[in-house]
């Protein structure tokens, strides 16, 4: 699991290097930045991150705007990372993280990506995310975008989970980071 803990933590950086980037009028710099960001996902989740590749400079209006906010920096807090055996992909790996720009406020699930190893290098090629159902205020998982038939149904043979920060600020995140799936 070490080597997915440090794919993230490369991943992670990509995503922050991106987001600060797209805050100024360099588009050359930003599109360089989303390249490598890109570089982790599958085609499908290339623009689900919020993100696109820019030809033109946004207008002078955003740029003015985020003159003086506090640029986007923190990291994603990783919470738990599940190993299992699936038919088709071998290994695969559900990575459990908070939103982008954490703090310590953010210490709970927002999505889980699905990794595993494509054409000799390693991917997200799933997400999903928390969901809120607006009739008895609780959550649940939603699919997001990626390879549709990889799902947690059909993740395969759980093998073990690893844990590293506690996800204290929701009852539904802590349950799952307690469960071993």
């Amino acid at each position: 699991m070490d080597k997915i803990n440090v794919f993230l933590k490369r991943f992670f950086k990509a995503e922050v290097d991106a987001k600060i980037s797209s805050w100024f009028n360099n588009i050359e710099n930003y599109n360089i930045k989303l390249k490598k960001m890109n570089s982790f996902l599958i085609e499908d989740l290339k623009e689900s991150f919020g993100m696109v590749y820019l030809s033109e400079p946004k207008d002078d209006e955003f740029y003015n705007d985020v003159k003086y906010s506090s640029l986007p920096t923190n990291p994603r807090h990783l919470f738990k990372i599940s190993h299992y055996k699936n038919e088709k992909y071998g290994d695969l790996y559900l990575a459990y993280v908070s939103n982008t720009n954490a703090d310590e406020y953010t210490l709970h699930y927002s999505l889980c990506f699905f990794i595993t190893e494509i054409d000799g290098h390693l991917k997200i090629i799933k997400e999903y995310f928390r969901s809120l159902n607006e009739y008895d205020y609780t959550y649940d998982w939603a699919e997001g975008v990626g390879i549709e038939y990889v799902t947690f149904e059909t993740a395969g043979e759980f093998i073990s989970c690893e844990r590293y920060l506690e996800p204290n600020g929701c009852e539904f995140s802590m349950k799952d980071y307690l469960t071993n799936k």
